[in-house]
């Protein structure tokens, strides 16, 4: 017997779009693979399993290998198949082992607003910056361009008649929630712009210390060095290290901040859904970085996310780092 919907999810993120879909649609049979490669990442899909109550058929750190062994000898047809990313391998090789009739892709950030480029031009938000291997899949290894896209992104993208716009509102995972005001908080979401080698670690502390911000919480990234948080500490920033992506630390906290700032980050959007209309009452800011103070050339993927949250008219924080 086959199973309804099977399910490849990549990342905390992508498993708090998974249980919106499935609350949104009463689901309750489904066959879960959380395929992770961070013991920080198991951390966090067992936090959101715990908060929300689901049940996951397994939830393993293991290599690509395994994965496509277990797909393929233990996974049954279905009726939906849902990925977690359109631009992840192992998604795209688990759409060609499951047989499906449906193809759903869920939002892994901000990179649901570069399947646009794709689509019509073939193009990868994260153009050849993998290299050769990754050339060499992409040829041989054809990512999906008929699905249905469950995202928070919907009044964002023009797509064509192939893709199908599923409105994500994350209204089942916010219903009955209530948020209190607190004008005295701000919050920092961090980045890996410096486990990137986008920027140095003394400008990263230079710009804090130009920050002209007072009562900031800073909330790390789960591939963020924790040596790079001890900079924080003489300037009176608190780094908050939940083990929870930003939206579910939302969801628990009941509480709206001042402002909402960070770099590239898809929690500065996706927040915006989850405090609804109380995110009226939130200012959020983003960091420009340019070719002249980053450590290295802007990708296109980085430009296209400033670019967006330009567009939809959040406040803009130059990044400084002079001494």
């Amino acid at each position: 017997m086959s199973r309804k919907i099977i399910s490849v999810i990549r990342s905390p993120f992508q498993l708090l779009c998974l249980c919106e879909f499935l609350f949104q649609n009463l689901i309750d049979d489904y066959e879960c693979h959380v395929i992770l490669n961070t013991e920080k990442d198991k951390l966090q899909c067992n936090n959101i399993k715990n908060f929300f109550k689901i049940n996951f058929s397994s939830i393993n750190v293991v290599n690509s290998i395994s994965l496509v062994l277990k797909l393929k000898f233990f996974s049954k047809n279905c009726s939906q198949l849902i990925l977690g990313h359109l631009f992840d391998n192992i998604s795209i090789i688990s759409s060609k082992l499951i047989s499906y009739n449906d193809l759903i892709i869920l939002d892994d950030g901000v990179s649901s607003i570069a399947i646009r480029d794709y689509i019509l031009f073939g193009k990868s938000p994260y153009g050849n910056s993998l290299g050769l291997k990754q050339q060499i899949f992409d040829f041989f290894i054809k990512t999906p361009k008929t699905f249905s896209l469950f995202t928070i992104f919907y009044e964002h993208l023009e797509l064509n008649d192939n893709i199908k716009l599923i409105p994500n509102d994350f209204e089942c995972l916010t219903s009955n929630i209530k948020f209190e005001k607190k004008d005295s908080l701000v919050y920092f979401i961090g980045g890996t712009e410096v486990e990137d080698g986008l920027i140095s670690k003394i400008n990263f502390l230079n710009f804090f210390q130009n920050l002209k911000e007072k009562n900031i919480i800073y909330f790390p990234h789960r591939r963020e060095e924790l040596e790079k948080l001890k900079l924080l500490e003489p300037l009176d920033i608190q780094s908050c290290i939940s083990n929870i992506p930003f939206e579910l630390f939302l969801l628990k906290s009941k509480k709206s901040p001042k402002k909402i700032i960070g770099f590239s980050s898809s929690a500065l959007f996706t927040s915006r859904s989850i405090l609804k209309n109380d995110f009226h009452k939130v200012d959020f800011y983003y960091i420009e970085l340019n070719d002249s103070v980053a450590e290295k050339k802007l990708d296109d993927h980085l430009i296209r996310i400033q670019d967006f949250y330009k567009t939809i008219g959040y406040n803009k924080i130059i990044f400084d780092a002079k001494q």
